[in-house]
């Protein structure tokens, strides 16, 4: 459901070129906050931890966003050592089998990957990275809100991400008998079922000491 389905590649390699790193390195110390990603997973980029440090986290607030896949223990041990400040993870589902619908990918991988994260950080005493998980909201997962605010408690979250589709033109992508269809999967914030089930969600996140952010734009009051 990521915009570059609707774009052409324009030509782009799947990492920042050297040109554009050399541009901003002489204001890499001078940002309040630095995003370490684009188009695609961070994790990936060869030049990830090269720019990691250019910069200073206890000055800047540095993060980047993950799908959690590539997350070794030694990644995470990496990003743990260089202060990194958060990391942002796509789930989008808080159960094995609405995960591989929407993200087509090993729920069981990530997992393991999110929690042995916030166990390093509990062993080695530290806060840095904060764990942040999120999850775009459609049809198919909807009934997973609350479920997911307990699936961020067992991962040891610090912040939950709620977001929704943006209204954009139609397509459709299939994933074996599961077919996603963006226009029907936009959700109307006005039922008062979904309504419900953001505020327990936000109750019952606020009982476990995460932080909730419902960032639904103009939708969502």
């Amino acid at each position: 459901m990521c915009y570059p389905r609707l774009f052409d590649k324009r030509g782009f390699s799947g990492d920042i070129c050297d040109a554009a790193v050399q541009k901003l390195l002489p204001y890499m110390r001078g940002f309040k906050t630095i995003s370490l990603h684009g188009v695609g997973e961070p994790l990936l980029g060869k030049k990830l931890l090269a720019l990691l440090d250019k910069t200073d986290p206890d000055k800047t607030w540095v993060q980047f966003d993950s799908n959690g896949l590539l997350l070794t223990e030694e990644m995470s041990r990496i990003l743990i050592s260089k202060k990194l400040n958060m990391i942002d993870f796509s789930l989008d589902a808080a159960t094995r089998e609405t995960y591989r619908k929407i993200r087509r990918s090993d729920f069981d991988l990530v997992i393991g990957n999110i929690k042995r994260l916030s166990m390093m950080k509990q062993a080695s005493g530290v806060s840095r990275p904060k764990i942040k998980v999120n999850m775009t909201l459609m049809r198919e997962n909807a009934a997973e809100i609350v479920a997911f605010v307990d699936l961020a408690g067992e991962l040891g979250a610090e912040i939950i991400h709620l977001g929704l589709l943006n209204p954009t033109k139609d397509y459709e992508v299939r994933n074996g008998d599961f077919v996603f269809r963006y226009h029907d999967q936009m959700i109307d914030v006005k039922e008062p079922e979904f309504r419900e089930a953001v505020e327990t969600a936000r109750l019952k996140a606020r009982s476990r000491g995460i932080e909730f952010v419902a960032e639904f734009s103009g939708y969502y009051q």
